[in-house]
């Protein structure tokens, strides 16, 4: 690096943007003596860990639900099967309840 005079790895670096990092995370991020932002990397691990652990709880949530929407609908499916074919069953009588067409 020519501004700081640190040698720099040749291949692909990925890393955080400081001043994204420092809209969520302030103190994380300070200024070296060039002006240049930096951050601890590991302290962001606890973070990170968290996070993952809080999406995975609303995953099972969510997952739960799907579950119990998914039986409701074949049930109501079920009933609107018996239901038509009750009303096809009844002699000269116009549909009680109006089709999907």
């Amino acid at each position: 690096d020519t501004q700081t005079g640190i040698k720099r790895p040749d291949n692909l670096q990925y890393g955080f943007i400081a001043q994204e990092l420092m809209e969520v995370f302030p103190e994380k991020v300070t200024k070296d003596n060039l002006g240049f932002y930096q951050t601890a990397y590991g302290d962001y691990d606890p973070i990170f860990v968290e996070a993952i652990k809080e999406l995975k709880d609303e995953i099972d949530v969510l997952t739960i639900e799907n579950k119990k929407l998914k039986e409701s609908l074949k049930k109501y499916e079920e009933l609107e099967a018996r239901l038509s074919a009750l009303e096809n069953n009844l002699p000269n009588r116009e549909p009680m309840v109006a089709s999907k067409d």
